[in-house]
């Protein structure tokens, strides 16, 4: 009898301590944080607190994934924007609660380099993947310089971002267009066009 009440004790307190997992990472060190997948990424939360709560957050344009419990106050205050921080209740034993894509509805861009001969500089046919980096106003963009295609994220284009020739655009997978398409040859950066205002101007101002 004593032997089947220790048993019964024991499988109670295994209940009682079960684990509640989350995924913790960060794309700023794995990209693969974005979407991640298995257990090497996932942590038991009751090993840091007696804690079933999930966070998922952007911090610096990277998504970043934990348990709620390593939170400043402040920043568990304040985890309450689907595009900035969410919270999340784990199924305890089962975790990726947070292993969501978040936001959910962030940009996804084709993205490749190649000759204009390559499948890059072809109308894109297979799905758009999502940008590494988070930004409300993030675009696709499609470059082209000398017989080089490339197609991807605005916020992961330091050449495009500085005024550089890129033709880009809004929405979803936007940028899958053949290379010589109209919308993609005539290509003007506001460099260009700020440029051509000027000389316009001062010749305006010339011929008065």
């Amino acid at each position: 009898m004593k032997c089947l009440l220790l048993v019964v004790g024991l499988v109670g307190l295994a209940v009682s301590v079960s684990a509640n997992f989350c995924f913790v990472c960060s794309t700023q060190t794995d990209p693969s944080c974005l979407i991640p997948e298995g257990a090497q990424l996932m942590r038991d939360c009751n090993v840091i607190a007696n804690n079933n709560t999930c966070y998922t957050r952007i911090v610096d344009r990277h998504v970043v994934r934990g348990c709620s419990s390593s939170l400043s106050r402040e920043d568990f205050a304040n985890c309450n924007s689907e595009t900035e921080c969410e919270l999340c209740h784990d199924v305890a034993n089962q975790g990726r609660c947070n292993g969501a894509v978040f936001p959910e509805h962030r940009l996804h861009c084709h993205q490749c380099s190649g000759s204009i001969n390559s499948t890059c500089g072809q109308e894109i046919v297979t799905a758009a993947q999502l940008c590494r980096f988070y930004d409300a106003d993030d675009q696709c963009f499609v470059s082209v310089v000398g017989d080089l295609v490339e197609r991807g994220c605005l916020s992961e284009s330091d050449f495009c971002r500085v005024g550089q020739t890129c033709h880009t655009c809004d929405g979803h997978g936007c940028n899958f267009k053949h290379y010589e398409d109209g919308a993609m040859s005539v290509v003007i950066s506001l460099k260009t066009l700020l440029m051509a205002l000027l000389a316009a101007m001062a010749y305006g101002s010339f011929r008065q």
